[in-house]
């Protein structure tokens, strides 16, 4: 697919990727944007390792043999807007990746929906979970302090699960409903 390795301030915009190891993988590079691209039956979708600060917004991923999207030790990203259907083994991935924000997004039909592993502080608001054959939301591994709130959970095996995490299941602002 398409890979940046120590690499900044690039704009990855409608591509296709198909049937690749990665299909967008970025290693240790920063101030990214990934837009409108279509990944689909890869490895992998969208992998960030070691990388801070970029963008993933209007994507669809699809059909990967393991994740929509995926954050490895990544921080101070956001993921916004993006489809995550039928990937093998979930939606959104955060492993030991803190300060982000995941926000806006649709996590359809994998095993998990959202995974977090060894991740704090990230804010995972207004996304839409559903039908996935584990769990819509799933914190483990000493995940803490992320702030989870206004999440839909619909029609998950089970909607939420938290083994050995603290996290903050509602809005830390005041919010005013209309």
């Amino acid at each position: 697919g398409i890979g940046l390795d120590k690499s900044s301030n690039n704009i990855i915009a409608n591509n296709n990727a198909t049937n690749n190891g990665y299909g967008i993988g970025l290693d240790k590079s920063s101030n990214n944007t990934i837009a409108n691209n279509n990944v689909s039956n890869n490895t992998d979708g969208i992998l960030l390792h070691d990388s801070n600060n970029n963008i993933i917004t209007n994507n669809n991923a699809n059909s990967n043999n393991y994740y929509g999207i995926e954050l490895y030790n990544s921080s101070n990203n956001t993921i916004t807007n993006n489809a995550n259907s039928n990937n093998y083994y979930g939606g959104i991935w955060l492993y030991y990746s803190g300060n982000n924000t995941i926000v806006n997004n649709n996590a359809l039909n994998n095993l998990f929906g959202i995974f977090l592993r060894g991740s704090s502080n990230n804010t995972i608001a207004k996304n839409n979970a559903n039908s996935n054959n584990f769990y819509g939301i799933f914190s483990s591994d000493s995940s803490t302090n992320n702030k989870i709130y206004l999440n839909n959970f619909i029609n998950n095996t089970d909607n939420v699960y938290s083994y050995n995490s603290t996290n903050i299941w509602n809005s830390t602002e005041k919010m005013t409903y209309i």
